[in-house]
């Protein structure tokens, strides 16, 4: 019997939950595991699993991690020892890194396989070299995540599974020899990108504490310039969180979450993905990428996938988004005016 702990469930739509069905399909999860999920709020249990609710914000036991320097999802330990009792696992796959310090504590010796989502090490590291701005808060937490994590890989007893190359040649730089895995989601297809036919802007995602610090950047640095001149221009933002960002007024309309087969204005303007730090991969990219929609990325953010690019698929380190910008669209008199 195998010990397989999900970090949620594989229902939701969300790049998260995407990932994790992925991996629940690679390792072929039967009904003699325990596979237990730490649920977040109002999501579905698939059938045959376990699951622990994961504490609210102003639970407790959250801000008493917080307090401890410590990720505040981390699992509690006598949360999970409650699931396992005293049973013997042959193995021990844990989903997420704010799982290892339960399932360490309560299985010191055994080898433990252990999926990393994102590596923070990586992004700590990038922002020491490219500082952009980001909040305290998302600082906080890339400190705090970076700690774990940097634990974890100090653990001769773990094997890492990572989710695109870089963050495994990041590991294997600073443990050279050490076995680990590489998992990453496979481009099943790409679909010619066509143009996009007005000028508008598409977010669609999460406004989550890693995603913010983009987005405000977006806003501010690229969006606002571009619309000063050229009035037409709008963003329309889809997704959870965020809807503080809806200002008409200035062209940006938040529409909330999106519920539906597709992609939301798929044939009206250009999807934005504007990662400033990496981590992880976006399963945004590869929806994109299938389905043939003109965007633009930094580089950061298309780690993890090899595909062809064309006018339509704009790459671009984030101090030149402006100038490609201007260029796709046509723009260059009136950056020349202004």
């Amino acid at each position: 019997m195998r010990l397989i702990l999900l970090p949620v469930s594989p229902l939701g739509k969300g790049g998260y939950n995407k990932a994790v069905a992925q991996d629940i399909a690679r390792l072929g999860i039967t009904s003699v595991d325990h596979a237990i999920i730490y649920n977040q709020s109002g999501q579905a249990i698939p059938p045959g699993y376990d699951y622990i609710t994961r504490p609210s914000l102003i639970s407790l036991s959250r801000v008493s991690n917080t307090l401890r320097q410590r990720v505040s999802t981390e699992l509690s330990p006598i949360l999970l020892r409650n699931k396992v009792k005293d049973q013997h696992y042959s193995e021990i796959f844990c989903g997420d890194v704010m799982m290892y310090r339960a399932a360490r504590l309560l299985f010191p010796t055994q080898k433990i396989f252990m999926r990393f989502h994102n590596l923070f090490l990586l992004s700590r590291t990038r922002h020491s070299f490219r500082s952009p701005p980001i909040s305290l808060k998302f600082r906080f937490n890339i400190y705090l995540f970076s700690k774990l994590e940097l634990n974890i890989f100090r653990d001769k007893n773990i094997i890492p599974i990572f989710i695109n190359e870089t963050e495994k040649d990041f590991f294997n730089l600073m443990y050279p020899g050490r076995v680990n895995e590489l998992w990453a989601p496979q481009l099943s297809n790409q679909l010619p990108s066509h143009r996009a036919s007005k000028n508008n802007f598409i977010y669609f995602g999460s406004y989550a504490h890693h995603q913010t610090p983009g987005i405000n950047w977006f806003i501010n640095e690229i969006f606002s310039p571009l619309k000063k001149n050229n009035p037409e221009f709008e963003l329309h933002f889809w997704g959870m969180g965020g809807s503080n960002l809806n200002n008409p007024k200035v062209g940006i309309y938040h529409h909330g979450e999106y519920h539906y087969d597709g992609l939301p204005m798929a044939n009206e303007g250009l999807f934005i993905n504007p990662d400033l730090l990496g981590g992880g991969i976006k399963f945004k990219i590869r929806e994109w990428l299938e389905k043939g929609v003109p965007f633009i990325s930094t580089p950061f953010g298309v780690e993890g996938y090899n595909f062809q690019q064309s006018e339509n698929i704009i790459i671009a380190e984030a101090d030149d988004w402006l100038k490609q910008l201007e260029l796709y669209f046509k723009l260059e008199s009136n950056r020349k005016k202004s």
